[in-house]
């Protein structure tokens, strides 16, 4: 028997929390995770000590949790983010309390890598370099560490990081959303219908189904999926609109375009200012943002045709990150069957299938 708890953080203003709860308040979404998923949802309190840094605090918010209740879980998954392992890690190897709680951190992405690479910003205080420190500690810590990607851990030894204590660490791909694992299977008996395999056909069924999601589309409806933040791509995403714009003939066939996702900072901006500025010159193409959708409404909005489609055009995605390590966004698409264009970075085309990834792939590298 398997228990499951997710621990998320929570500050005392209600501000936080309603960011934190996607705007909705924190108990519907312990409701919520309670009987859609069996899992309890724990909020923590983080003390309002403005002298002392995020990261820091809740690390040792996480670690106290822990310490009270180190005798009802078996294993602790974190990812390396902001190093929110850092404090039991060091409880543990102390010997101090933990001893029996196995430990993973999952490479997810390390705030260098976002900051640096992404976002060619630079790591501005001191706060930045303890959070550094934090999870490159916790990446040495670690019972196991397991990154969705190879490409992840080849930066990190790259840049110095130090070797996992415990082992080499562990290559294992994300785990689709329970809803994505449902889309596939019914998209895999829709395309294998008796108009598109018979039993003169030399081809299984298998291999018809994939000729089929491979077969081109129409798409008349040109979709940014991500956050709106520098790495994700947007001022990339919005040159390449500006182009297709200027051909009269392209922009006919292009209905409406829109932008899938929260803001964050694009260029020092905030990423709805940017693109508001940057849309400006589509005067004769409609345009906006979507941000009342979260991941669930986001899919099923990208496989639906509108109401006034005509044919059958679909919305192509896009997903044009500067960098990336396994992005669940890509993954979800291409198992869902919702048209996608996305950037060769990073472990991206690990995702795909060989023979997808000439059609599905943005020809460009971290280097450009």
């Amino acid at each position: 028997l398997l228990t499951y708890r997710f621990v998320p953080f929570s500050f005392s203003s209600s501000r936080f929390k309603r960011n934190r709860s996607q705007n909705k308040p924190f108990s519907h979404w312990e409701k919520f995770y309670r009987e859609e998923h069996d899992i309890e949802l724990v909020g923590l309190y983080r003390p309002n000590k403005n002298y002392i840094g995020r990261h820091l605090l809740e690390s040792h918010e996480v670690y106290k949790y822990l310490k009270t209740h180190e005798h009802v879980f078996d294993v602790a998954h974190f990812h390396d983010y902001r190093g929110a392992a850092y404090y039991s890690l060091l409880a543990k190897t102390q010997g101090w309390f933990l001893r029996n709680l196995l430990i993973v951190v999952q490479t997810h992405g390390n705030n260098k890598w976002a900051k640096v690479v992404g976002n060619n910003e630079v790591l501005g205080d001191v706060g930045e370099l303890e959070m550094d420190f934090m999870e490159r500690r916790a990446v040495k810590l670690a019972d196991y560490v397991v990154s969705p990607s190879r490409y992840l851990l080849e930066w990190m030894r790259r840049e110095s990081w130090a070797e996992n204590t415990n082992g080499e660490a562990i290559v294992h791909p994300n785990l689709l959303p329970e809803e994505s694992r449902k889309g596939r299977n019914s998209m895999s008996s829709d395309s294998s219908s008796d108009n598109d395999y018979s039993d003169d056909d030399d081809r299984s069924a298998e291999e018809v189904g994939d000729e089929k999601r491979r077969s081109a589309v129409m798409v008349d409806e040109l979709v940014f999926f991500g956050r709106l933040e520098t790495r994700k791509g947007v001022v990339e995403f919005c040159d390449a609109v500006d182009i297709l714009l200027k051909n009269e003939t392209v922009a006919s066939m292009i209905s409406k375009i829109t932008f899938l996702g929260r803001a964050a900072s694009v260029l020092g901006q905030n990423g709805h200012e940017y693109v508001r500025e940057r849309a400006k010159k589509w005067t004769n193409t409609p345009w906006r943002i979507e941000t009342r959708f979260g991941s669930k409404e986001a899919k099923a909005y990208l496989k639906s045709p509108a109401a006034n489609r005509k044919g059958n055009k679909r919305k192509l995605a896009v997903l044009p990150s500067l960098i990336e390590n396994s992005p669940y966004a890509v993954y979800e698409c291409a198992e869902l069957g919702i048209p996608f264009l996305a950037s060769d970075v990073g472990g991206t085309r690990d995702l795909l299938r060989e023979e997808d990834r000439a059609m599905s792939l943005i020809g460009y590298s971290e280097e450009d």
